[in-house]
């Protein structure tokens, strides 16, 4: 169980300033909070998981017996897949919100630069904006500009930690 006392111990220190970045104060706060009800939830698993572990381990050894230490090899493989599985969702969720938060940045920045993606040709077309559309887009882009280093941060510190 020390390894979720070191999840949400990294969890509280990024709902603050990690390494002195001045984030968003309630993006932050949410995503920490949605990773770590999760992470919560997902100790409540392991802990029933092993409770029938030995179990599992008995007949994973009776399986072994009959068709081989290969067998073996993947039960463990699929175990620790299992266990380490909340860290993949967690990763697999910033990583979604990180590319949601780069693709709308583009969409906007080109937008706003008066060209855009024009899917059907699959090319970049100029495209001329009114001023309510222009100051609209604007918006959009400097709100997403500043809420992306929470994000991009989240993101970050789950890839060090899947991969790492």
């Amino acid at each position: 169980m020390q390894h979720f006392k070191t999840i949400l111990n990294l969890l509280n220190w990024l709902k603050g300033m990690p390494g002195g970045l001045k984030l968003n104060a309630p993006l932050g706060h949410f995503l920490g909070n949605v990773f770590a009800n999760y992470m919560n939830v997902w100790k409540y698993v392991i802990i029933y998981l092993f409770s029938i572990l030995p179990f599992l381990l008995k007949l994973s050894f009776v399986f072994g017996c009959f068709y081989g230490v290969i067998l073996l090899f993947s039960i463990a493989v699929d175990f620790f897949r299992i266990f380490t599985l909340h860290l993949v969702i967690c990763f697999v969720v910033s990583r979604k919100l990180y590319e949601i938060f780069v693709h709308n940045l583009l969409s906007m920045y080109r937008h706003f630069m008066g060209i855009k993606w024009n899917v059907l040709r699959r090319r970049i077309d100029s495209c001329e904006l009114r001023n309510d559309q222009l100051f609209v887009n604007t918006l959009f882009l400097m709100n997403l500009l500043f809420l992306f280093p929470t994000v991009a941060v989240y993101y970050y510190a789950f890839t060090a930690f899947v991969i790492g």
